[in-house]
């Protein structure tokens, strides 16, 4: 990693490979990963930088003289099939083209950010329970806030469960708020694990196995499954503001 903490020894500490910053907000120890953050910024970078570059030379006034260049067809193809994807889980096409751009830029963020771990020297930021639990946070607010605003107070009905008002409707409320943390607990710790169970296994194959199996497993691992993962995420966060705008009891 990039090990220039024991440089500035007053402000950073180590802890195993990592560099700490030590910071106190309103008198509270605040540390502050620096790889991660390091790592996440390079991730976001990325993105911008690639949308910025894949934006140039594009028809995007839809001038339909102009024969399109095999990269706007590329792009509209997938496109295409990423709003396929997030349209079969919603139940209305408007809803579904709406998402679709907060719901792709997730996807490709995490994507992105599982793929940087293939740069030597530099970790996963989704292995960082923080931004994994972050990515789950985001997707658990918008799917409560538009719950609210597609189903206004029929929404909250739905916590009570099918006899709101029978003594019983506390114990289903209880279940119901328990059941949507359990949501928000499962969808980021399920990227968080698997991005640190990657880690775990290339270890262990380094001790167990010749050099050039953890190598093909990483690399198998660092693109295939990473892309997996994203997808996952992604799909997962279809369904729970789908469930939560549009589904009911």
């Amino acid at each position: 990693m990039f090990n220039f903490c024991p440089h500035i020894e007053k402000e950073f500490g180590e802890l195993g490979k990592k560099c700490i910053v030590d910071w106190h907000l309103f008198g509270q120890p605040f540390l502050v990963d620096i790889d991660m953050l390091i790592a996440t910024w390079i991730a976001m970078g990325i993105i911008v930088i690639g949308a910025i570059l894949l934006r140039r030379g594009l028809n995007l006034a839809g001038d339909l003289e102009e024969v399109p260049s095999k990269r706007q067809v590329i792009l509209e193809g997938l496109i295409t099939f990423f709003q396929d994807q997030v349209g079969s889980g919603f139940q209305t096409k408007e809803f579904a083209l709406n998402f679709f751009p907060l719901i792709a830029t997730i996807g490709v963020y995490i994507l992105i950010a599982n793929w940087i771990g293939l740069i030597p020297g530099l970790e996963p930021p989704t292995m960082d329970i923080n931004i994994a639990l972050s990515m789950g946070v985001l997707v658990f607010l918008i799917a409560q806030t538009m719950g609210l605003r597609k189903k206004g107070l029929h929404r909250l009905k739905e916590f009570l469960g099918p006899f709101p008002k029978s003594p019983f409707a506390i114990f289903f409320l209880f279940l119901e708020v328990i059941g949507e943390f359990s949501k928000l607990l499962s969808h980021s710790f399920r990227l968080f694990g698997n991005l640190n169970g990657k880690v775990i296994l290339i270890a262990i194959f380094s001790v167990l196995t010749p050099w050039f199996i953890p190598i093909i497993f990483l690399a198998f691992n660092g693109v295939f499954l990473a892309a997996i993962q994203a997808m996952v995420f992604m799909l997962l966060a279809i369904v729970y503001i789908s469930l939560a705008a549009e589904g009911g009891h």
